[in-house]
């Protein structure tokens, strides 16, 4: 077991490489430590940290941060991990698709194909060059003739 020195120095060491962005050298200093000393929030918490900002494993990070709460910590701490649970799942929500974080990946895959329909029989809408006049905008801007439109007349 390492002595208290070792540990605040290995700790100090995984804390100043994560706030300086060096994720994996964070993540393998953090993860001896928590070998080790398994039931220290401080480590716990730091290694959701880890997880969540450099790695985006926000399953791993949740579960740091429950682990910090189990622990029944002190109210500081147990603040910064129930924070780090509501980022997670603000993570979880913000993205741009709704995949089960269990699910594995060929589910996902099957959920892509799902949405990717044949889109090359277009031949079921009509003409928009057919569309009658009258159903145009009277806005003077709008012409019903597309063939005299240019991009590059458009201003930047």
């Amino acid at each position: 077991m390492a002595s208290g020195t070792n540990y605040l120095q290995e700790y100090e060491q995984a804390e100043k490489a994560y706030q300086e962005g060096n994720f994996p050298h964070a993540a393998e200093i953090i993860d001896r430590l928590a070998e080790e000393f398994g039931d220290n929030p401080n480590v716990l918490l730091l290694k959701g940290h880890i997880h969540f900002a450099g790695f985006q494993n926000y399953q791993l990070a949740k579960e740091q941060y429950q682990l910090v709460l189990d622990l029944n910590p002190g109210q500081e701490i147990a603040e910064c991990a129930q924070d780090g649970i509501v980022q997670v799942e603000q993570a979880w929500q913000s993205q741009s698709y709704d995949f089960d974080i269990d699910s594995d990946e060929d589910d996902q895959v099957d959920w892509l194909q799902e949405i990717d329909g044949d889109m090359s029989d277009l031949t079921q809408y009509p003409d928009m060059t057919e569309f009658p006049e009258s159903k145009l905008s009277d806005n003077s801007m709008v012409s019903s003739d597309l063939t005299e439109f240019n991009l590059d007349d458009l201003d930047q």
